[in-house]
């Protein structure tokens, strides 16, 4: 049985505070115009295939996107153009779908900003002796509303609130935890090098650096690579 409404992490999102144009409740019996159906060329590859998107992306109500898939891929771009992190808050089903697959259609979902909520520890001492540290939440209100009617095989924006509370770190387009994953061909490099020529991440940076110099190489993060590969390797290696 589905599950009306699922909220990703243990987080409370309230929206009794938001300062916004319009009726955010209207958009779920309203019927939305058809908009721009933006990156329909991407239906049918796999995520890992999608190629980067270069060319400024704005974020409008009405905006199509051919699946699910896509418009997340191409929202989670919007937000490294911008300098910061989207992630999925919270979704809703169709309720009673004729899908033949196990898993039922997601009807709505809701992107936030990284930063949204607030941090709550989960600690049982009084405040007066609790050493919590800083938290980057701010309880930013940015927030995306998309949707898949059944009448329709689109997804569309139906509602977007683009302001945040928070300075936007420009430096999160590279260093941001979200962002940080290498491809194929550099994942190749690096098992190459782990498994055959036992380096350690310092010689594997100086190995990949010639050959991917527009990919920002840090230690501690082919320190994962290889310590993934390594907890991979048979023990008789």
């Amino acid at each position: 049985m589905c599950q009306n409404f699922v909220l990703a992490e243990d987080e409370i999102f309230d929206e009794g505070n938001l300062d916004i144009v319009g009726d955010e409740e209207e958009e779920i019996v309203a019927i939305v115009p058809m908009g721009p159906i933006l990156s329909s060329e991407l239906e049918g590859l796999k995520a890992t295939e999608y190629p980067l998107i270069i060319s400024s992306i704005d974020l409008s109500i009405n905006t199509c996107f051919s699946s699910w898939e896509v418009a997340e891929y191409y929202l989670k771009k919007y937000g490294r153009q911008k300098g910061f992190v989207i992630k999925k808050y919270r979704v809703e089903y169709h309720k009673n779908s004729s899908s033949n697959s196990c898993e039922c259609p997601v009807k709505k979902r809701t992107l936030t900003c990284e930063n949204s909520g607030k941090y709550k520890p989960n600690k049982t001492k009084s405040i007066a002796h609790q050493r919590n540290k800083e938290s980057k939440k701010t309880d930013c209100k940015w927030h995306v509303n998309l949707s898949n009617p059944e009448s329709t095989n689109y997804v569309h924006i139906t509602f977007a609130y683009l302001q945040h509370n928070h300075p936007i770190n420009a430096d999160n387009k590279k260093f941001a935890t979200a962002f940080r994953h290498f491809n194929d061909s550099v994942i190749t490099e690096i098992e190459h090098a782990v498994i055959y020529g036992r380096c350690d991440a310092h010689t594997i940076r100086n190995l990949l650096q010639p050959l991917f110099y527009k990919i920002y190489l840090t230690p501690f993060r082919k320190s994962n690579v290889k310590n993934k590969l390594m907890g991979q390797m048979p023990l008789n290696c």
